[in-house]
Parts: structure tokens; sequence; C-alpha cells
């Protein structure tokens, strides 16, 4: 009995007398002004809970205006909700979701779905993913994919639309955050990693204006 109320404590802070589940990670969903309205800004932002505080990282697609070019930056900060930021407040709506409200807009953050277990080894997901060709398709299989993806060790991944030899190539980012691994592309929801086979990749596909979806990449 003891031993069970240990666990719970450890699966739980209190955040102003309530519990707030801390395994598994948290994804932002879309923005809101002050009335309720979703505004027309993209950010990609997954937080992980560790007892009060609160360590967040967003995925920004960063344009230089003198050469044209587009890279993937990671932007990771924490929240102490002991000592949280004038301008900020905290709002828990439940024992799996939260927003962060700012004077101008809200954050809403929601527990995401089998995120229990972390992601395979960084350098595991890389060996797998680097220098191969892929395609995407959702879990259950809902279309025929269009495109090949190969992510190359120059940090560009090669999108090749199949059957035809219209091809293209951008920037990706592959990252160990708190041990969940994210791949993150130009234009596209970053995807978690869940497990690797030998010849495909699981993972949720995370964006911020919907909730999670299963995908796999399959090894061509």
């Amino acid at each position: 009995m003891r031993i069970l109320l240990i666990a719970m404590v450890l699966l739980s802070f209190s955040a102003f007398g309530h519990n707030l589940k801390t395994e598994g990670l948290y994804k932002g969903y879309e923005v809101k002004d002050s009335v309720g309205n979703t505004l027309r800004t993209k950010r990609q932002e997954f937080i992980k809970v560790d007892q009060n505080i609160l360590i967040r990282i967003q995925f920004n697609e960063l344009l230089n205006m003198k050469t044209g070019d587009v890279k993937v930056e990671e932007e990771i900060d924490t929240i102490n909700l002991d000592k949280i930021d004038p301008e900020m407040k905290f709002n828990q709506t439940s024992d799996s979701s939260f927003e962060l409200i700012y004077s101008e807009f809200t954050l809403t953050f929601k527990l995401m779905e089998n995120t229990s277990d972390k992601s395979p080894a960084l350098n595991d997901c890389k060996d797998l993913l680097i220098g191969n060709t892929f395609i995407q398709n959702e879990i259950p299989k809902d279309k025929d994919p269009t495109l090949t993806y190969t992510y190359q060790e120059n940090g560009l991944a090669k999108y090749q639309t199949i059957g035809s030899h219209s091809n293209w190539e951008t920037p990706y980012s592959i990252i160990d955050f708190q041990g969940y691994v994210f791949l993150k592309g130009i234009s596209s929801a970053p995807i978690l990693i869940t497990s690797l086979g030998k010849k495909r990749i699981l993972g949720l596909e995370a964006d911020y204006r919907f909730d999670p979806k299963e995908i796999e990449l399959v090894l061509q």
C-alpha cells in the first residue's frame, strides 16, 4: 500500500491544489486571443512536467532575409510554477491539461496519449533514419503515399514525387528532448518517434492544429 502511494505521488504533483499528470508529454494547440478567437499564429510547442517545473520546447522555422534559406531551430526554456512570471498565469483545466495565459493570448496544452514510454535512443533513431529513403503512411492507412523522403547526412531532406522526376530539398532536424526524439522538417508537423523496427519507424505526427496522428515511416 505504501509503495502504491509513493508511485501515485511520483506520477503527479500539486499545482495550486490540483494534481497534474507528470508521466508523458504535453502538446500545445492553437493560440487563442483574450476573447477566445483562434489566432493565425503557428506555435509548435511541447512541455514535459517535472514536479513544479514545466520544461518547454518550441520548434521555429527561421527565414534568412538575405539568402532566402529557411532552417529549423529549437528553443528550450523552463517555467517554475512556484516563481511564475507575473505576466503569465497558469490555469489547470484537468489532471491532463492546462493553459498558459498571457495578457493578449492563451496557450492550451493537453497530455498526448501513448507517451508514457519515451523514444528509442537518439543515435538508434539517427542510424535508421539518416541516409535512407522512406514513405509515410497514417495508421490505419487511408490513402497511398505521394512522396518519398530521404534524410541525408548534410541535414537536408530530399522529397521525391512518386512516379515523377520532381524533387526538392529542405532542412530537417532530429533532436532529443527529455528522452523524446522529434523529427522536424520545413512546413511539416513534428513527428515524435515512438518505436523502431527493422524497416519502419513508428511515430506521432503532432500538428498544433489537431490531435496527434499515429504514422509510420516505411523503409524503401
